[in-house]
């Protein structure tokens, strides 16, 4: 994430809230589980975070095309399997910091998953 200055408070506890979710997810994340309750975790999370009513969960599949199966989402039949790429997406937005978001590459293995993307979900700081 991009910050002009010094991340206020707010925006420090959404960037935390981005990590916690992923984190809660990430856990999900395994060949044979459903794309619905992958959806179903990401939005159970944000029901009990404090700051989750500004919070949002989005995955797809990923490969060829941007958007391609498995479909994620609590009407989704799909089903997680080794080899699947998958974009998960967590992201705040309130008024008084605007948009927080990561968004991470993650492959499904045979035992779990491996996170793909660089490591560093932390402020780059631009000073004014």
């Amino acid at each position: 994430m991009g910050c002009l200055g010094k991340p206020s408070g707010l925006a420090e506890d959404l960037l935390q809230g981005c990590r916690d979710l992923e984190n809660a997810v990430l856990g999900t994340l395994r060949p044979g589980v459903k794309a619905a309750a992958v959806q179903r975790r990401g939005d159970g999370f944000l029901k009990g975070y404090p700051l989750g009513e500004y919070g949002k969960f989005v995955a797809h599949g990923i490969g060829l095309v941007h958007h391609e199966d498995p479909v994620v989402d609590t009407n989704s039949s799909d089903q997680l399997e080794e080899g699947n790429v998958l974009s998960i997406e967590m992201e705040f937005r309130t008024p008084e910091v605007g948009h927080v978001k990561i968004e991470d590459m993650v492959l499904i293995t045979k035992t779990g998953n491996e996170v793909l993307s660089p490591e560093g979900n932390d402020w780059f700081i631009s000073n004014p």
